[in-house]
């Protein structure tokens, strides 16, 4: 009996094109991150204040969530996390 497997997702596989645009164009999208968020520093606040009143239970959800996402992806933030500070030196 020969085992069937299923049909290969190519969407699932890494496209080799996106992952060079992106690494290429690294330090253009920090930048842009960046400066988007000094613009909109004040409205992003102002929107995070109108969730806080508007939910009361917003911020705990939120601190529950990062809880939660912490410790499934601890080992990969403290990787992250080592990488980082290796280069900043």
């Amino acid at each position: 009996m020969t085992k069937s497997y299923p049909p290969i997702k190519y969407q699932d596989m890494p496209d080799v094109k996106k992952q060079e645009y992106y690494r290429k164009n690294r330090e253009k999208r920090l930048k842009y991150q960046n400066d988007y968020y000094k613009e909109n520093k004040e409205r992003i606040k102002r929107l995070k204040e109108i969730k806080k009143d508007s939910d009361p239970d917003w911020a705990e959800n939120q601190r529950r969530y990062n809880r939660e996402y912490y410790k499934l992806n601890r080992e990969k933030i403290k990787k992250q996390r080592a990488k980082r500070a290796l280069l900043k030196k």
